[in-house]
């Protein structure tokens, strides 16, 4: 029956069924004849699986089985420090034994190899107690003390991290014990893979927080005056070489600690005064500590002669009777001298141009800077959201990023996310506050459309697959060259279902449709314009694109060569009332000040278009004009309404009217083919 039961309890263990394996182990320890140490073992092994329950109240009472057993001495020691574990924290003077018998352990010689063990069982006592600051001090202990046992190591670390991770909320700290807990953890150890995502996790984290505050700070530099910031870089090379020279103190210092350890394990002088000394263990006739004691001079004092006053670092310079001596040589010998202390004191010069040049003084890249913010932010929020199930610090980042850059272009799913968190924190009137704000800026977004209408999802997968179809016959016509009947099928899809997923692919066959039909000028920009909107950024199309606008230079190209061309003029420009648009106003010089009229259309969209964060740029038409360019409007509309506003009589006061000589609004991608010409009556 104890056989049988054992067996049972090995094969419940492998199925990690501990409620049974408990039941069998109970079964067959009473039933365990002649070495108490058989069952002492049984009793820990009871003392562990419950405690592994949470039944510490089971747990306590089959360590203490376990000890009274009279266990061989590292079992009873393990048996009395998981004892400490399962003790209740309920009577005052239950802590106290506790910590005195951690203590005694500590103090005990033939626990050496077991410090960090008795530090670690330390530290879980601490944080039972949530004293984590305490705990965080023994598990560091716990570490230090190690003396190859990886396990032990990997499972301080591991703690560390989870402390900093859950308790402490630090998870910059976190990030670098899990680093560590992963470069010594077995790889097929079962808990490996749930270390090693956290730790993935805490990497992405970091690198987007770290990024953040970068450029944060480097931003605040470029706000500062050339003197104060001059001074700051100073500073900061100052700490760097402090930081240097500290650094190698300690390294010096672990070396001697390192020697002095090594010293200490060997033959020792013992001389009370009441015992003669051994002359076999006088230090001089131990050739390994003569040999150690040399080193350790060499270390702290260099090469030094045998000679007076050897102590001293730097001699008094020679006394030199000019009564007897060449003055030339003297004056050799102390610019010798002189030199020698100089090159001891002198310091490589430091290039404080590289301390410069990550600091964003221009637009560009102030730009560069606060796309690396946006982009740290929005990757901050949702690991907080996603991976480490913070809501309050994701909601806290995410409205930290729209109040800093309300045109985020990732804004409609930011505040989609603000909507959900909210909603799921009970947070209900916040919750509507960002549906609201959504529906109301982005109508068009998906994120809206989902929130007013549950089943979009559902519908536009519908939707898209009766696309796909409808894509299909189009892709038929224009392979069977019926490029007409295949444009008009593309336009016909786009004007029903706008938001389909496949809008990309419908634009690139009818941008090649215009290569089959129209001017190859045309069909370029048009490529060009495909390429540069945003929208395909991530398109996978965009490789098709790219390669079929180098087919078309190197076709333009071979027809220079020959002599040919397509003139400009030749040009249709493509109406897209969806695409962003200029206003365009052309002025005569004899009739207006370029510097002039462009303050006025500044201080004029300042007063009037505060919202629109409008650019104005000037360019020249000929000799004898010049041209105002408004951008950029999000579609065909609102550039109209602008340039109605402008040119109706009346409506405001426009200093700049009279010298208009005339107006018009055009696409992005127009205005380019518009400039190549500067024909204003296309």
């Amino acid at each position: 029956i104890r056989d049988f039961a054992l067996t049972k309890a090995q094969f419940n263990r492998y199925q990690e069924d501990y409620p049974s394996m408990v039941t069998n182990i109970e079964t067959a320890a009473p039933l365990v004849k002649g070495k108490k140490e058989k069952k002492a073992r049984l009793y820990f092994i009871l003392g562990q699986v419950y405690q592994l329950q949470g039944i510490d109240s089971m747990a306590y009472i089959n360590y203490k089985k376990a000890i009274k057993n009279n266990p061989p001495y590292e079992l009873s020691f393990y048996s009395k420090l998981y004892l400490a574990q399962v003790t209740s924290l309920n009577n005052a003077s239950d802590k106290k034994k506790t910590e005195r018998y951690f203590k005694k352990l500590l103090r005990d010689k033939k626990n050496l190899d077991y410090k960090d063990k008795i530090y670690y069982e330390m530290a879980l006592f601490e944080f039972k107690q949530k004293k984590y600051p305490t705990a965080i001090s023994y598990l560091e202990k716990s570490v230090y003390s190690n003396k190859g046992n990886k396990f032990q190591k990997g499972t301080s670390y591991l703690k560390l991290g989870e402390i900093y991770y859950t308790n402490m909320k630090n998870y910059e700290v976190s990030k670098l014990y899990y680093d560590s807990t992963v470069a010594i953890w077995d790889k097929g150890d079962k808990q490996y893979k749930e270390i090693a995502e956290r730790q993935k996790i805490l990497e992405e984290f970091v690198k987007n927080l770290v990024m953040v505050r970068r450029e944060d700070s480097l931003q605040r530099l470029a706000k500062m005056d050339t003197a104060t910031l001059s001074k700051f870089i100073d500073k900061v090379i100052k700490d760097e070489e402090e930081a240097k020279i500290k650094k190698a103190k300690l390294e010096e210092a672990k070396k001697k600690a390192a020697a002095q350890q090594a010293a200490n394990t060997g033959p020792q002088i013992i001389n009370n005064n009441t015992n003669p000394v051994d002359p076999s263990n006088w230090y001089f006739y131990n050739a390994t500590a003569v040999a150690r004691g040399v080193t350790d001079f060499k270390t702290k004092w260099g090469i030094r002669k045998l000679e007076d006053n050897w102590r001293r670092s730097v001699k008094d310079a020679p006394i030199v009777d000019y009564n007897t001596t060449n003055p030339q040589d003297t004056a050799n010998t102390t610019q010798a001298v002189d030199t020698a202390a100089t090159s001891k004191t002198k310091k490589p010069a430091v290039n404080k141009a590289i301390y410069y040049q990550d600091i964003p003084f221009t637009e560009e890249q102030l730009a560069l800077s606060n796309k690396k913010i946006q982009e740290g932010l929005y990757n901050v929020g949702r690991i907080y959201n996603l991976k480490l199930n913070e809501p309050a610090d994701a909601i806290r980042t995410f409205e930290d990023l729209l109040r800093r850059f309300p045109n985020y272009e990732n804004a409609a799913e930011v505040l989609y996310f603000l909507h959900l968190i909210n909603k799921e924190q009970k947070n209900t009137e916040r919750a509507e506050y960002y549906k609201r704000k959504l529906i109301a800026e982005y109508p068009k977004s998906v994120y809206a459309k989902m929130l007013q209408n549950p089943n979009y999802l559902k519908e536009s997968k519908e939707e898209n697959r009766l696309v796909a179809s409808l894509y299909k016959q189009a892709f038929d016509l224009y392979d069977h060259n019926d490029y007409i009947a295949s444009d008009s099928m593309l336009v016909n899809i786009m004007k029903v279902h706008p938001d389909n997923d496949i809008t990309d692919r419908i634009k690139l066959l009818r941008i090649i449709i215009t290569g089959r039909t129209k001017n190859a000028l045309v069909y370029k920009t048009q490529l060009q314009d495909f390429i540069n909107d945003k929208d395909n950024e991530f398109s996978p199309t965009l490789p098709k694109a790219k390669s079929l606008l180098a087919t078309s230079d190197k076709y333009l190209e071979a027809l220079s060569q020959k002599g040919d061309s397509i003139k400009t003029s030749d040009v249709r420009y493509n109406t897209n009332t969806s695409k962003p648009h200029y206003f365009i106003g052309i002025f005569e010089n004899k009739k207006a000040r370029k510097e002039v009229v462009l303050k006025q259309f500044v201080d004029y969209n300042k007063k009037y278009n505060p919202e629109m964060s409008l650019i104005v740029e000037t360019a020249k038409i000929s000799d004898t004009t010049f041209a105002i360019v408004v951008k950029t409007f999000e579609a065909m509309y609102p550039s109209k309404k602008y340039r109605e506003t402008i040119t109706t009589p009346g409506t405001t006061i426009k200093p700049f009217e009279s010298a208009m000589q005339t107006t018009f609004y055009i696409t992005e991608g127009n205005y380019k083919l518009f400039y190549k010409d500067k024909n204003v009556n296309t």
